[in-house]
Protein backbone atom coordinates (compact mmCIF):
# COMPACT_ATOMS: atom_id res chain seq x y z
CA UNK A 1 0.00 0.00 0.00
CA UNK A 2 0.83 3.14 -0.63
CA UNK A 3 1.32 5.86 3.16
CA UNK A 4 2.00 8.86 0.73
CA UNK A 5 -1.67 9.46 0.33
CA UNK A 6 -1.82 12.97 1.22
CA UNK A 7 -4.48 13.99 3.75
CA UNK A 8 -7.20 16.71 2.60
CA UNK A 9 -6.24 20.29 3.84
CA UNK A 10 -8.54 21.87 6.08
CA UNK A 11 -8.94 25.99 5.58
CA UNK A 12 -9.04 28.01 8.64
CA UNK A 13 -12.30 30.04 8.31
CA UNK A 14 -12.11 33.63 6.89
CA UNK A 15 -12.00 36.18 10.00
CA UNK A 16 -14.72 39.19 9.46
CA UNK A 17 -13.28 42.28 9.95
CA UNK A 18 -14.69 43.61 13.08
CA UNK A 19 -16.65 46.62 12.92
CA UNK A 20 -16.12 49.64 14.82
CA UNK A 21 -18.74 51.18 17.04
CA UNK A 22 -19.12 54.29 16.36
CA UNK A 23 -18.22 57.07 18.96
CA UNK A 24 -20.49 59.59 20.97
CA UNK A 25 -18.93 62.51 18.66
CA UNK A 26 -19.85 60.85 15.75
CA UNK A 27 -23.47 59.54 16.62
CA UNK A 28 -24.07 63.29 17.86
CA UNK A 29 -22.90 64.48 14.35
CA UNK A 30 -24.86 62.35 12.69
CA UNK A 31 -27.84 62.90 14.33
CA UNK A 32 -28.12 66.38 13.82
CA UNK A 33 -27.74 66.22 10.49
CA UNK A 34 -30.52 63.68 10.08
CA UNK A 35 -33.05 66.10 12.37
CA UNK A 36 -33.98 69.36 10.28
CA UNK A 37 -33.98 71.09 13.47
CA UNK A 38 -30.82 69.04 15.95
CA UNK A 39 -28.40 71.61 14.71
CA UNK A 40 -29.88 74.44 17.11
CA UNK A 41 -27.76 72.11 19.82
CA UNK A 42 -24.94 73.81 19.35
CA UNK A 43 -26.48 77.25 19.55
CA UNK A 44 -27.21 75.88 22.84
CA UNK A 45 -23.86 73.88 23.55
CA UNK A 46 -21.64 76.45 21.90
CA UNK A 47 -22.38 79.39 24.33
CA UNK A 48 -22.00 77.30 27.40
CA UNK A 49 -18.83 76.26 26.83
CA UNK A 50 -17.29 79.28 25.54
CA UNK A 51 -19.59 81.39 29.35
CA UNK A 52 -17.72 78.77 30.93
CA UNK A 53 -14.24 79.05 29.82
CA UNK A 54 -14.54 82.42 30.49
CA UNK A 55 -15.09 81.69 34.03
CA UNK A 56 -12.61 79.69 33.94
CA UNK A 57 -10.42 82.59 32.71
CA UNK A 58 -11.16 84.21 35.65
CA UNK A 59 -9.99 81.42 38.27
CA UNK A 60 -13.33 79.82 39.01
CA UNK A 61 -13.45 77.26 41.23
CA UNK A 62 -12.34 74.26 41.06
CA UNK A 63 -9.40 75.67 38.50
CA UNK A 64 -8.98 78.93 41.45
CA UNK A 65 -9.97 80.46 44.65
CA UNK A 66 -12.58 82.45 42.32
CA UNK A 67 -16.13 82.46 42.78
CA UNK A 68 -19.52 83.55 40.71
CA UNK A 69 -20.24 85.60 43.86
CA UNK A 70 -20.12 89.49 42.53
CA UNK A 71 -21.62 92.67 43.39
CA UNK A 72 -24.84 91.98 44.15
CA UNK A 73 -25.04 88.38 43.77
CA UNK A 74 -22.53 88.04 46.84
CA UNK A 75 -23.98 90.80 48.82
CA UNK A 76 -27.75 90.14 48.59
CA UNK A 77 -28.81 87.58 46.13
CA UNK A 78 -26.96 84.39 47.26
CA UNK A 79 -28.70 84.69 50.82
CA UNK A 80 -32.00 84.46 48.73
CA UNK A 81 -30.85 81.71 46.96
CA UNK A 82 -30.02 79.96 50.24
CA UNK A 83 -33.64 80.99 51.99
CA UNK A 84 -35.14 79.35 48.66
CA UNK A 85 -33.08 76.14 48.89
CA UNK A 86 -34.26 76.13 52.44
CA UNK A 87 -37.65 76.85 51.21
CA UNK A 88 -37.69 74.01 49.06
CA UNK A 89 -36.10 71.23 50.88
CA UNK A 90 -39.02 71.77 53.81
CA UNK A 91 -36.61 73.79 56.03
CA UNK A 92 -38.01 77.30 55.76
CA UNK A 93 -41.67 79.11 54.76
CA UNK A 94 -41.74 80.64 51.39
CA UNK A 95 -44.16 82.99 53.18
CA UNK A 96 -42.12 84.36 55.90
CA UNK A 97 -38.45 84.13 56.93
CA UNK A 98 -36.75 84.39 59.92
CA UNK A 99 -33.53 85.26 58.48
CA UNK A 100 -33.97 88.72 57.69
CA UNK A 101 -32.81 90.90 60.74
CA UNK A 102 -35.75 90.13 62.81
CA UNK A 103 -37.62 88.36 60.70
CA UNK A 104 -39.91 89.60 57.58
CA UNK A 105 -41.87 88.31 54.39
CA UNK A 106 -40.18 86.27 51.81
CA UNK A 107 -42.70 86.25 48.70
CA UNK A 108 -41.40 90.23 47.78
CA UNK A 109 -37.94 89.29 47.76
CA UNK A 110 -38.72 85.47 46.17
CA UNK A 111 -41.09 87.70 43.59
CA UNK A 112 -38.60 90.72 42.74
CA UNK A 113 -35.25 88.53 42.90
CA UNK A 114 -35.31 84.97 42.26
CA UNK A 115 -38.77 84.15 40.85
CA UNK A 116 -37.38 82.69 37.90
CA UNK A 117 -38.08 78.91 37.24
CA UNK A 118 -34.43 78.23 36.69
CA UNK A 119 -34.13 79.32 40.66
CA UNK A 120 -35.21 76.06 41.65
CA UNK A 121 -32.62 74.29 40.68
CA UNK A 122 -30.77 75.00 43.46
CA UNK A 123 -32.77 72.77 45.70
CA UNK A 124 -30.90 69.45 43.20
CA UNK A 125 -27.54 70.94 45.32
CA UNK A 126 -26.51 70.30 48.47
CA UNK A 127 -26.60 73.77 50.55
CA UNK A 128 -22.73 73.60 50.64
CA UNK A 129 -22.80 73.55 47.48
CA UNK A 130 -25.11 77.00 46.28
CA UNK A 131 -22.01 78.27 44.48
CA UNK A 132 -22.17 75.29 41.88
CA UNK A 133 -25.71 75.27 41.90
CA UNK A 134 -25.81 79.37 40.46
CA UNK A 135 -22.98 78.30 38.30
CA UNK A 136 -24.77 75.74 37.05
CA UNK A 137 -28.31 77.78 36.48
CA UNK A 138 -26.21 80.90 34.83
CA UNK A 139 -24.56 78.39 32.27
CA UNK A 140 -27.70 76.79 31.55
CA UNK A 141 -29.63 80.27 30.46
CA UNK A 142 -26.21 81.09 28.29
CA UNK A 143 -27.55 77.99 26.32
CA UNK A 144 -31.04 78.88 26.52
CA UNK A 145 -29.95 82.28 25.03
CA UNK A 146 -28.99 80.98 22.21
CA UNK A 147 -31.41 78.54 21.45
CA UNK A 148 -34.70 80.09 21.87
CA UNK A 149 -32.78 82.72 19.44
CA UNK A 150 -31.82 79.64 17.22
CA UNK A 151 -35.69 78.84 17.27
CA UNK A 152 -36.94 81.74 16.17
CA UNK A 153 -33.92 82.44 12.98
CA UNK A 154 -34.94 79.05 12.46
CA UNK A 155 -38.79 79.12 12.19
CA UNK A 156 -38.25 82.30 10.08
CA UNK A 157 -36.62 81.26 7.10
CA UNK A 158 -37.32 79.26 4.38
CA UNK A 159 -36.12 75.44 4.37
CA UNK A 160 -35.15 75.91 0.94
CA UNK A 161 -33.01 78.86 1.79
CA UNK A 162 -31.86 77.76 5.01
CA UNK A 163 -28.24 78.77 6.45
CA UNK A 164 -27.77 76.61 9.25
CA UNK A 165 -24.36 77.99 10.11
CA UNK A 166 -25.43 81.47 10.02
CA UNK A 167 -28.44 80.51 12.27
CA UNK A 168 -26.20 78.86 14.72
CA UNK A 169 -23.30 82.54 14.66
CA UNK A 170 -26.10 84.71 14.72
CA UNK A 171 -27.58 82.56 18.03
CA UNK A 172 -24.48 82.67 19.48
CA UNK A 173 -23.69 86.35 18.76
CA UNK A 174 -26.87 87.47 21.30
CA UNK A 175 -26.42 84.45 23.91
CA UNK A 176 -22.93 86.13 24.25
CA UNK A 177 -23.77 89.74 23.54
CA UNK A 178 -22.94 92.29 26.31
CA UNK A 179 -25.86 92.70 28.11
CA UNK A 180 -25.55 88.47 29.08
CA UNK A 181 -22.83 88.38 29.94
CA UNK A 182 -22.25 91.96 31.98
CA UNK A 183 -25.89 90.43 34.00
CA UNK A 184 -24.76 87.17 34.07
CA UNK A 185 -24.79 88.36 37.68
CA UNK A 186 -28.17 89.66 37.68
CA UNK A 187 -29.48 86.26 36.82
CA UNK A 188 -33.13 87.56 37.17
CA UNK A 189 -32.68 89.79 34.58
CA UNK A 190 -31.92 86.98 31.77
CA UNK A 191 -35.06 85.52 32.04
CA UNK A 192 -36.15 87.83 29.39
CA UNK A 193 -33.50 87.78 26.96
CA UNK A 194 -34.33 83.85 26.80
CA UNK A 195 -38.14 84.23 26.56
CA UNK A 196 -37.95 87.46 24.00
CA UNK A 197 -37.58 85.45 20.60
CA UNK A 198 -40.18 82.91 21.49
CA UNK A 199 -42.21 85.93 22.61
CA UNK A 200 -41.52 88.05 19.27
CA UNK A 201 -42.80 84.27 17.41
CA UNK A 202 -46.19 84.54 19.41
CA UNK A 203 -46.35 88.04 18.31
CA UNK A 204 -46.22 87.19 15.03
CA UNK A 205 -48.29 83.58 15.04
CA UNK A 206 -51.32 86.20 16.49
CA UNK A 207 -51.36 88.02 13.77
CA UNK A 208 -50.70 85.56 10.87
CA UNK A 209 -52.82 82.41 12.53
CA UNK A 210 -54.75 84.03 14.99
CA UNK A 211 -53.06 81.53 17.24
CA UNK A 212 -52.71 82.91 21.29
CA UNK A 213 -51.33 80.40 22.98
CA UNK A 214 -47.32 80.26 22.92
CA UNK A 215 -47.68 84.63 23.05
CA UNK A 216 -49.52 84.37 26.54
CA UNK A 217 -47.78 82.06 27.74
CA UNK A 218 -44.53 83.26 27.11
CA UNK A 219 -45.08 86.54 27.99
CA UNK A 220 -46.71 85.37 31.35
CA UNK A 221 -43.19 83.82 31.63
CA UNK A 222 -41.24 86.86 31.15
CA UNK A 223 -43.09 88.85 33.63
CA UNK A 224 -43.32 86.45 36.16
CA UNK A 225 -40.33 86.06 36.33
CA UNK A 226 -38.94 89.41 36.76
CA UNK A 227 -41.51 92.25 36.51
CA UNK A 228 -38.81 94.92 36.47
CA UNK A 229 -37.72 93.59 33.43
CA UNK A 230 -40.76 92.41 32.13
CA UNK A 231 -42.94 94.83 32.13
CA UNK A 232 -40.03 97.01 29.83
CA UNK A 233 -40.39 93.31 27.19
CA UNK A 234 -44.37 94.55 27.79
CA UNK A 235 -43.36 98.11 26.16
CA UNK A 236 -41.61 96.21 23.28
CA UNK A 237 -44.18 93.92 22.39
CA UNK A 238 -46.64 96.38 22.38
CA UNK A 239 -44.25 98.67 19.79
CA UNK A 240 -43.84 95.63 17.67
CA UNK A 241 -47.23 94.48 17.45
CA UNK A 242 -48.19 97.53 15.69
CA UNK A 243 -45.29 97.58 13.73
CA UNK A 244 -45.88 93.88 12.15
CA UNK A 245 -49.61 94.23 12.23
CA UNK A 246 -49.30 97.10 9.80
CA UNK A 247 -46.10 95.30 8.07
CA UNK A 248 -47.50 91.92 7.59
CA UNK A 249 -51.04 94.05 6.07
CA UNK A 250 -48.64 95.43 3.52
CA UNK A 251 -46.82 92.21 3.12
CA UNK A 252 -50.86 90.38 2.18
CA UNK A 253 -51.61 93.61 -0.24
CA UNK A 254 -48.49 93.40 -1.98
CA UNK A 255 -48.98 89.56 -2.46
CA UNK A 256 -52.71 90.05 -3.46
CA UNK A 257 -51.94 92.87 -6.42
CA UNK A 258 -49.12 90.62 -7.42
CA UNK A 259 -51.47 87.58 -8.05
CA UNK A 260 -54.15 89.34 -9.12
CA UNK A 261 -51.71 91.27 -11.91
CA UNK A 262 -49.13 89.03 -13.14
CA UNK A 263 -47.96 91.31 -16.16
CA UNK A 264 -47.15 94.12 -13.78
CA UNK A 265 -50.18 96.15 -14.76
CA UNK A 266 -50.99 99.27 -12.31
Amino acid sequence: MNNNTQSPTVKEPELLPVEKKPSLFSRFFAFTKQNPCAYLMYAFLIPVVLMYLIYLSMGIHPFGDGSVLILDLNGQYVSFYEMLHDALRGDASLIYSFERALGGEFMGIYAYYIASPFAMLVALFPKERILEALLTVFLLKAGLCGVTMGFYLHKNTKAESRNKIAIVMFSILYAMSTYCVVQQHNSMWIDAVIWLPIVTYGIEQLIKHARYKLFVLTLALTICSNYYIGYMVCIYVALYFFYYFFANNRKQKDSEHALNNPHGEK
